[in-house]
């Protein structure tokens, strides 16, 4: 179901910069998880529509009527919070990249970006053979391998960006790729 809501352009803006990751609205209208939610850039000062709109996915949904959390003495005297935080999706941390590559005027061949990906991948592999020794001890996990990992993925990501391929819609292909072989290996 589609839902279609006014939103002020202070909060447009912060949905639509990644910002604001909820909504509040008085549940006087039917909703669920998997609706489509519509909320339309509403100028109060005009009383009209901007003609800018933002679609979301409804994946969570707390209905409050008849919780009883807290007394309503209280409720009416402090209020609530509503708390959100922030998920970087592969799309945000490639666009951080991005930004950052150019910022730092980092700009490299896409044969010198290979080369950066192998070499860090060599360091991983460097820092988990420390971590047990070259094969005498035990696997101990060491703070190095975090760092090495992220260099990886950044060094993944430049690539990625220069062919300009989306790294989330590229990992769930592999996923459904390797489930399929899978099957088949019964």
């Amino acid at each position: 179901m589609k839902i279609e809501k006014k939103i002020w352009p202070e909060y447009f803006e912060k949905i639509l910069s990644g910002e604001k990751t909820f909504e509040v609205r008085l549940a006087d209208f039917k909703c669920k998880i998997g609706d489509l939610l519509i909320l339309k850039e509403w100028n109060p000062k005009t009383k009209k529509y901007t003609g800018r709109k933002i679609e979301k996915k409804i994946n969570y949904l707390l209905k409050t009527k008849n919780l009883q959390f807290w007394p309503n003495e209280d409720a009416r005297r402090y209020g609530f919070y509503v708390i959100g935080w922030k998920e970087r999706t592969a799309k945000q941390l490639q666009d951080e990249v991005k930004l950052f590559c150019k910022k730092n005027k980092i700009e490299s061949p896409i044969e010198c970006r290979l080369l950066d990906l192998t070499s860090e991948v060599g360091e991983v592999a460097k820092e988990i053979l420390k971590m047990n020794n070259y094969g005498r001890n035990k696997l101990q996990k060491n703070d190095e391998i975090e760092m090495e990992l992220g260099d990886v993925f950044y060094s993944l990501i430049t690539i990625a960006n220069y062919f300009d391929v989306d790294l989330e819609k590229a990992l769930i292909k592999a996923i459904e790729k390797y489930a399929k072989r899978k099957m088949f290996k019964k």
